[in-house]
């Protein structure tokens, strides 16, 4: 992937006219063009040469971490603006290649938009509009810090006041758009965890879809979205599921709910997203095995990224407003997700996220204790992984307190 560094490109002979950050990203960012312009003196030279040998993988965030807030802001133009002059030696023909530290998920530009990516900025908020328009634009993203610019536009949009957050509605959705559209296995941690931010932006500024499932309410990259989509439709009106399934979908990428996603599912009503929970969890029960091909890092066996996220938020929900049948459901769910597929393949488990808080909310069901402790019980009797054995002895444990 890599050539040899042509030293020309960022001399100022070869400078492209891909603009100012100003010229890219509007009137809003003129008083950093100076800044911007200072940081991208260094950030050019120090990219190109950490790409030839570059060892030390934590030295972008030191670099990051002792800079001021102007000048993390101007970092982030400048890259942005390096960025849109090498894919504009692309095009000319000039580009010599990754070894200049401009291509790559791993190179030495792209862990300092990632460093920067993880920190709060000084960003107004026609900045943030402006930053949220240019990563929506198709190409932007591809080969052009990848999926941190995604990360550094939603947070940008995160930290507006929320009148300011409801001025900025099309430029939210059009961004959460773009990063739920984008794939790739590289940065794709990250691209997941910039969408789910901007979707939890999304629904803090009333902008969702709250009268039809929209096309990315499910995950349209695995079988479990459509049929998953049609067990819904089955036992709900759309306009309800939609709403509930975009709560569902809110849920975050860690084992158990926060504060705010319970009160997301209070305004909803409990019992209107649990009525949705559940065919989803069933769903789950009837996919076939995903076999691993090329990559099997890459394939989901049951369910995608954000499949997983919303079946998470699905198996919490259950707990809000439970049924007799709601501790069967979870304790199938748990144990089809927490076995290894087949003899042979390398995967430990069919669907670990989903196991994990399936097992969990089991351990959060006080409506019926001792069913639940029966069911923590079989799941750890009959589940080889060592990891889900601890998790369902802890459940237990929380609950027999």
């Amino acid at each position: 992937m890599c050539s040899r560094r042509d030293d020309s490109v960022w001399d100022d002979t070869a400078v492209t006219t891909a603009g100012s950050a100003s010229d890219l990203l509007g009137d809003s960012f003129a008083d950093l063009s100076d800044v911007a312009e200072s940081e991208r003196q260094w950030i050019a030279p120090w990219c190109a040469e950490r790409a030839r040998g570059w060892r030390d993988r934590t030295e972008a965030r030191t670099v990051v971490s002792g800079r001021t807030d102007l000048e993390r802001r101007g970092m982030v133009l400048a890259l942005i603006q390096l960025y849109a002059e090498v894919a504009q030696l692309m095009l000319e023909g000039r580009w010599a290649g990754s070894a200049i530290g401009f291509f790559g998920y791993e190179d030495p530009a792209s862990r300092l938009l990632r460093a920067l990516a993880g920190i709060r900025m000084g960003w107004t908020a026609p900045q943030a509009r402006a930053l949220a328009a240019y990563a929506s634009k198709p190409g932007t993203t591809t080969g052009q810090g990848g999926c941190s610019l995604f990360a550094v536009a939603a947070r940008a949009l995160e930290q507006l006041n929320d009148s300011d957050l409801a001025d900025s509605a099309q430029e939210l959705v059009s961004l959460r758009n773009a990063a739920d559209s984008t794939w790739g296995s590289a940065g794709e941690t990250e691209r997941i965890a910039a969408v789910q931010r901007l979707k939890q932006q999304v629904w803090r500024a009333g902008a969702g879809s709250r009268n039809r499932i929209g096309r990315r309410a499910l995950d349209w990259r695995d079988e479990f979205g459509p049929a998953a989509r049609l067990a819904v439709l089955r036992v709900v009106p759309e306009p309800e599921a939609a709403i509930a399934l975009e709560v569902l979908g809110l849920f975050g990428t860690g084992s158990e709910p926060t504060r705010s996603w319970r009160t997301w599912v209070g305004e909803v009503g409990a019992a209107q997203v649990a009525e949705v929970a559940r065919p989803l969890l069933s769903t789950v029960l009837t996919l076939e095995d995903n076999p691993a091909v090329i990559n099997p890092s890459q394939y989901p066996i049951l369910l995608g990224p954000e499949s997983t996220i919303t079946t998470r938020g699905a198996a919490w929900a259950l707990t809000m407003a439970p049924e007799p049948d709601d501790v069967r459901l979870l304790h199938d769910v748990a144990v089809k997700c927490a076995s290894k597929p087949t003899l042979g393949d390398p995967r430990p488990q069919r669907a670990a996220g989903l196991a994990s808080s399936a097992i969990a909310a089991l351990g959060r069901f006080q409506s019926a204790p001792a069913s639940a402790v029966d069911a923590l019980q079989n799941i750890h009797d009959n589940i080889r992984n060592t990891s889900v054995k601890k998790q369902a002895a802890d459940a237990k444990a929380t609950l027999t307190r």
